[in-house]
C-alpha cells in the first residue's frame, strides 16, 4: 500500500463533484447550484432548478468545464495521485452515462463519445 501524504485541494475537490455526479440515479437531473439531485417527481426542485436558469444546455456545459478542470488537474499534478483521479474519472463518466440515459440528446452523446475516448487512453 502506498501512502500519499498529502493530498492536494483541487484533487480532494474534483474527486467530490465526481463522486456527486458518479452517484446520479436513472431518471434523475443534477441542480448545481444546490449540489442536489432532482427527480421527476420534486417539483420544488424542478421549480427551483427551472428558475435558477438550469437546464439541459446549462448542464451540458457544467459537464464540459468539469471535464476540463479535470484534465487540467490531472496534467499538473503527480503521478502518485493518478489512481485517484482515474477513479474519480470512472464515477464521472458512470454518471455522464446516466444523464445520457436520462436527457436523450444527441448533444450528450456527443459528450459522452469524448469521455469514452478518454477512458480507452487510461486503460492503454
Amino acid at each position: 500500500m502506498v501512502l500519499l501524504g498529502h493530498i492536494p485541494q483541487e484533487i480532494t475537490q474534483i474527486d467530490d463533484i465526481c463522486d456527486f455526479i458518479g452517484n446520479i440515479s436513472p431518471g434523475q437531473k443534477i441542480h448545481f447550484k444546490y449540489n442536489v439531485y432532482v427527480g421527476r417527481f420534486d417539483l420544488y426542485k424542478r421549480f427551483r432548478r427551472y428558475m435558477d436558469g438550469e437546464d439541459r444546455k446549462y448542464t451540458l456545459e457544467n459537464l464540459n468545464k468539469i471535464f476540463k478542470s479535470f484534465l487540467l488537474i490531472k496534467i499538473d499534478n503527480d503521478v502518485k495521485y493518478y489512481p485517484i483521479l482515474d477513479a474519480s474519472f470512472m464515477f464521472f463518466f458512470k454518471g455522464v452515462k446516466v444523464l445520457c440515459d436520462t436527457y436523450q440528446d444527441e448533444d450528450f452523446n456527443e459528450f459522452l463519445s469524448k469521455l469514452e475516448k478518454y477512458e480507452s487512453l487510461i486503460y492503454f
